[in-house]
């Protein structure tokens, strides 16, 4: 009776250990499940965070290529309205020239 007794406890510690390995087999895939969990939540937030920052450049992006155009058309106002101007002041040189040289000849 003994050595069946014997048997039967080496049986059960055998299976104890068995189980005690797959309980800490389980817990180790629980952390890594956590674990990779975590980092699934983690990267979806990086991807949200560069999507929204992606975006935010797009719109600095329209931003910026309005206020080229804008600049563009203010400048090329500013060579029109100085050009125009620089022909009313030829003109007005002219016209003084003209009026220097009537008083000359007077």
């Amino acid at each position: 009776m003994t050595e069946k007794h014997q048997e039967e406890v080496e049986l059960l510690e055998s299976e104890l250990d068995r189980r005690e390995n797959e309980v800490q087999s389980l817990q180790e895939a629980l952390r890594w499940v956590e674990k990779e969990k975590f980092n699934a939540e983690e990267l979806e937030r990086f991807k949200n965070l560069a999507e929204r920052q992606n975006q935010d450049i797009e719109r600095l992006e329209h931003f910026l290529e309005d206020e080229r155009r804008e600049a563009e058309l203010f400048l090329h106002k500013q060579a029109r309205d100085a050009q125009k101007q620089q022909e009313r002041d030829r003109k007005e040189i002219e016209l003084l020239r003209s009026q220097l040289n009537m008083l000359r000849n007077s």
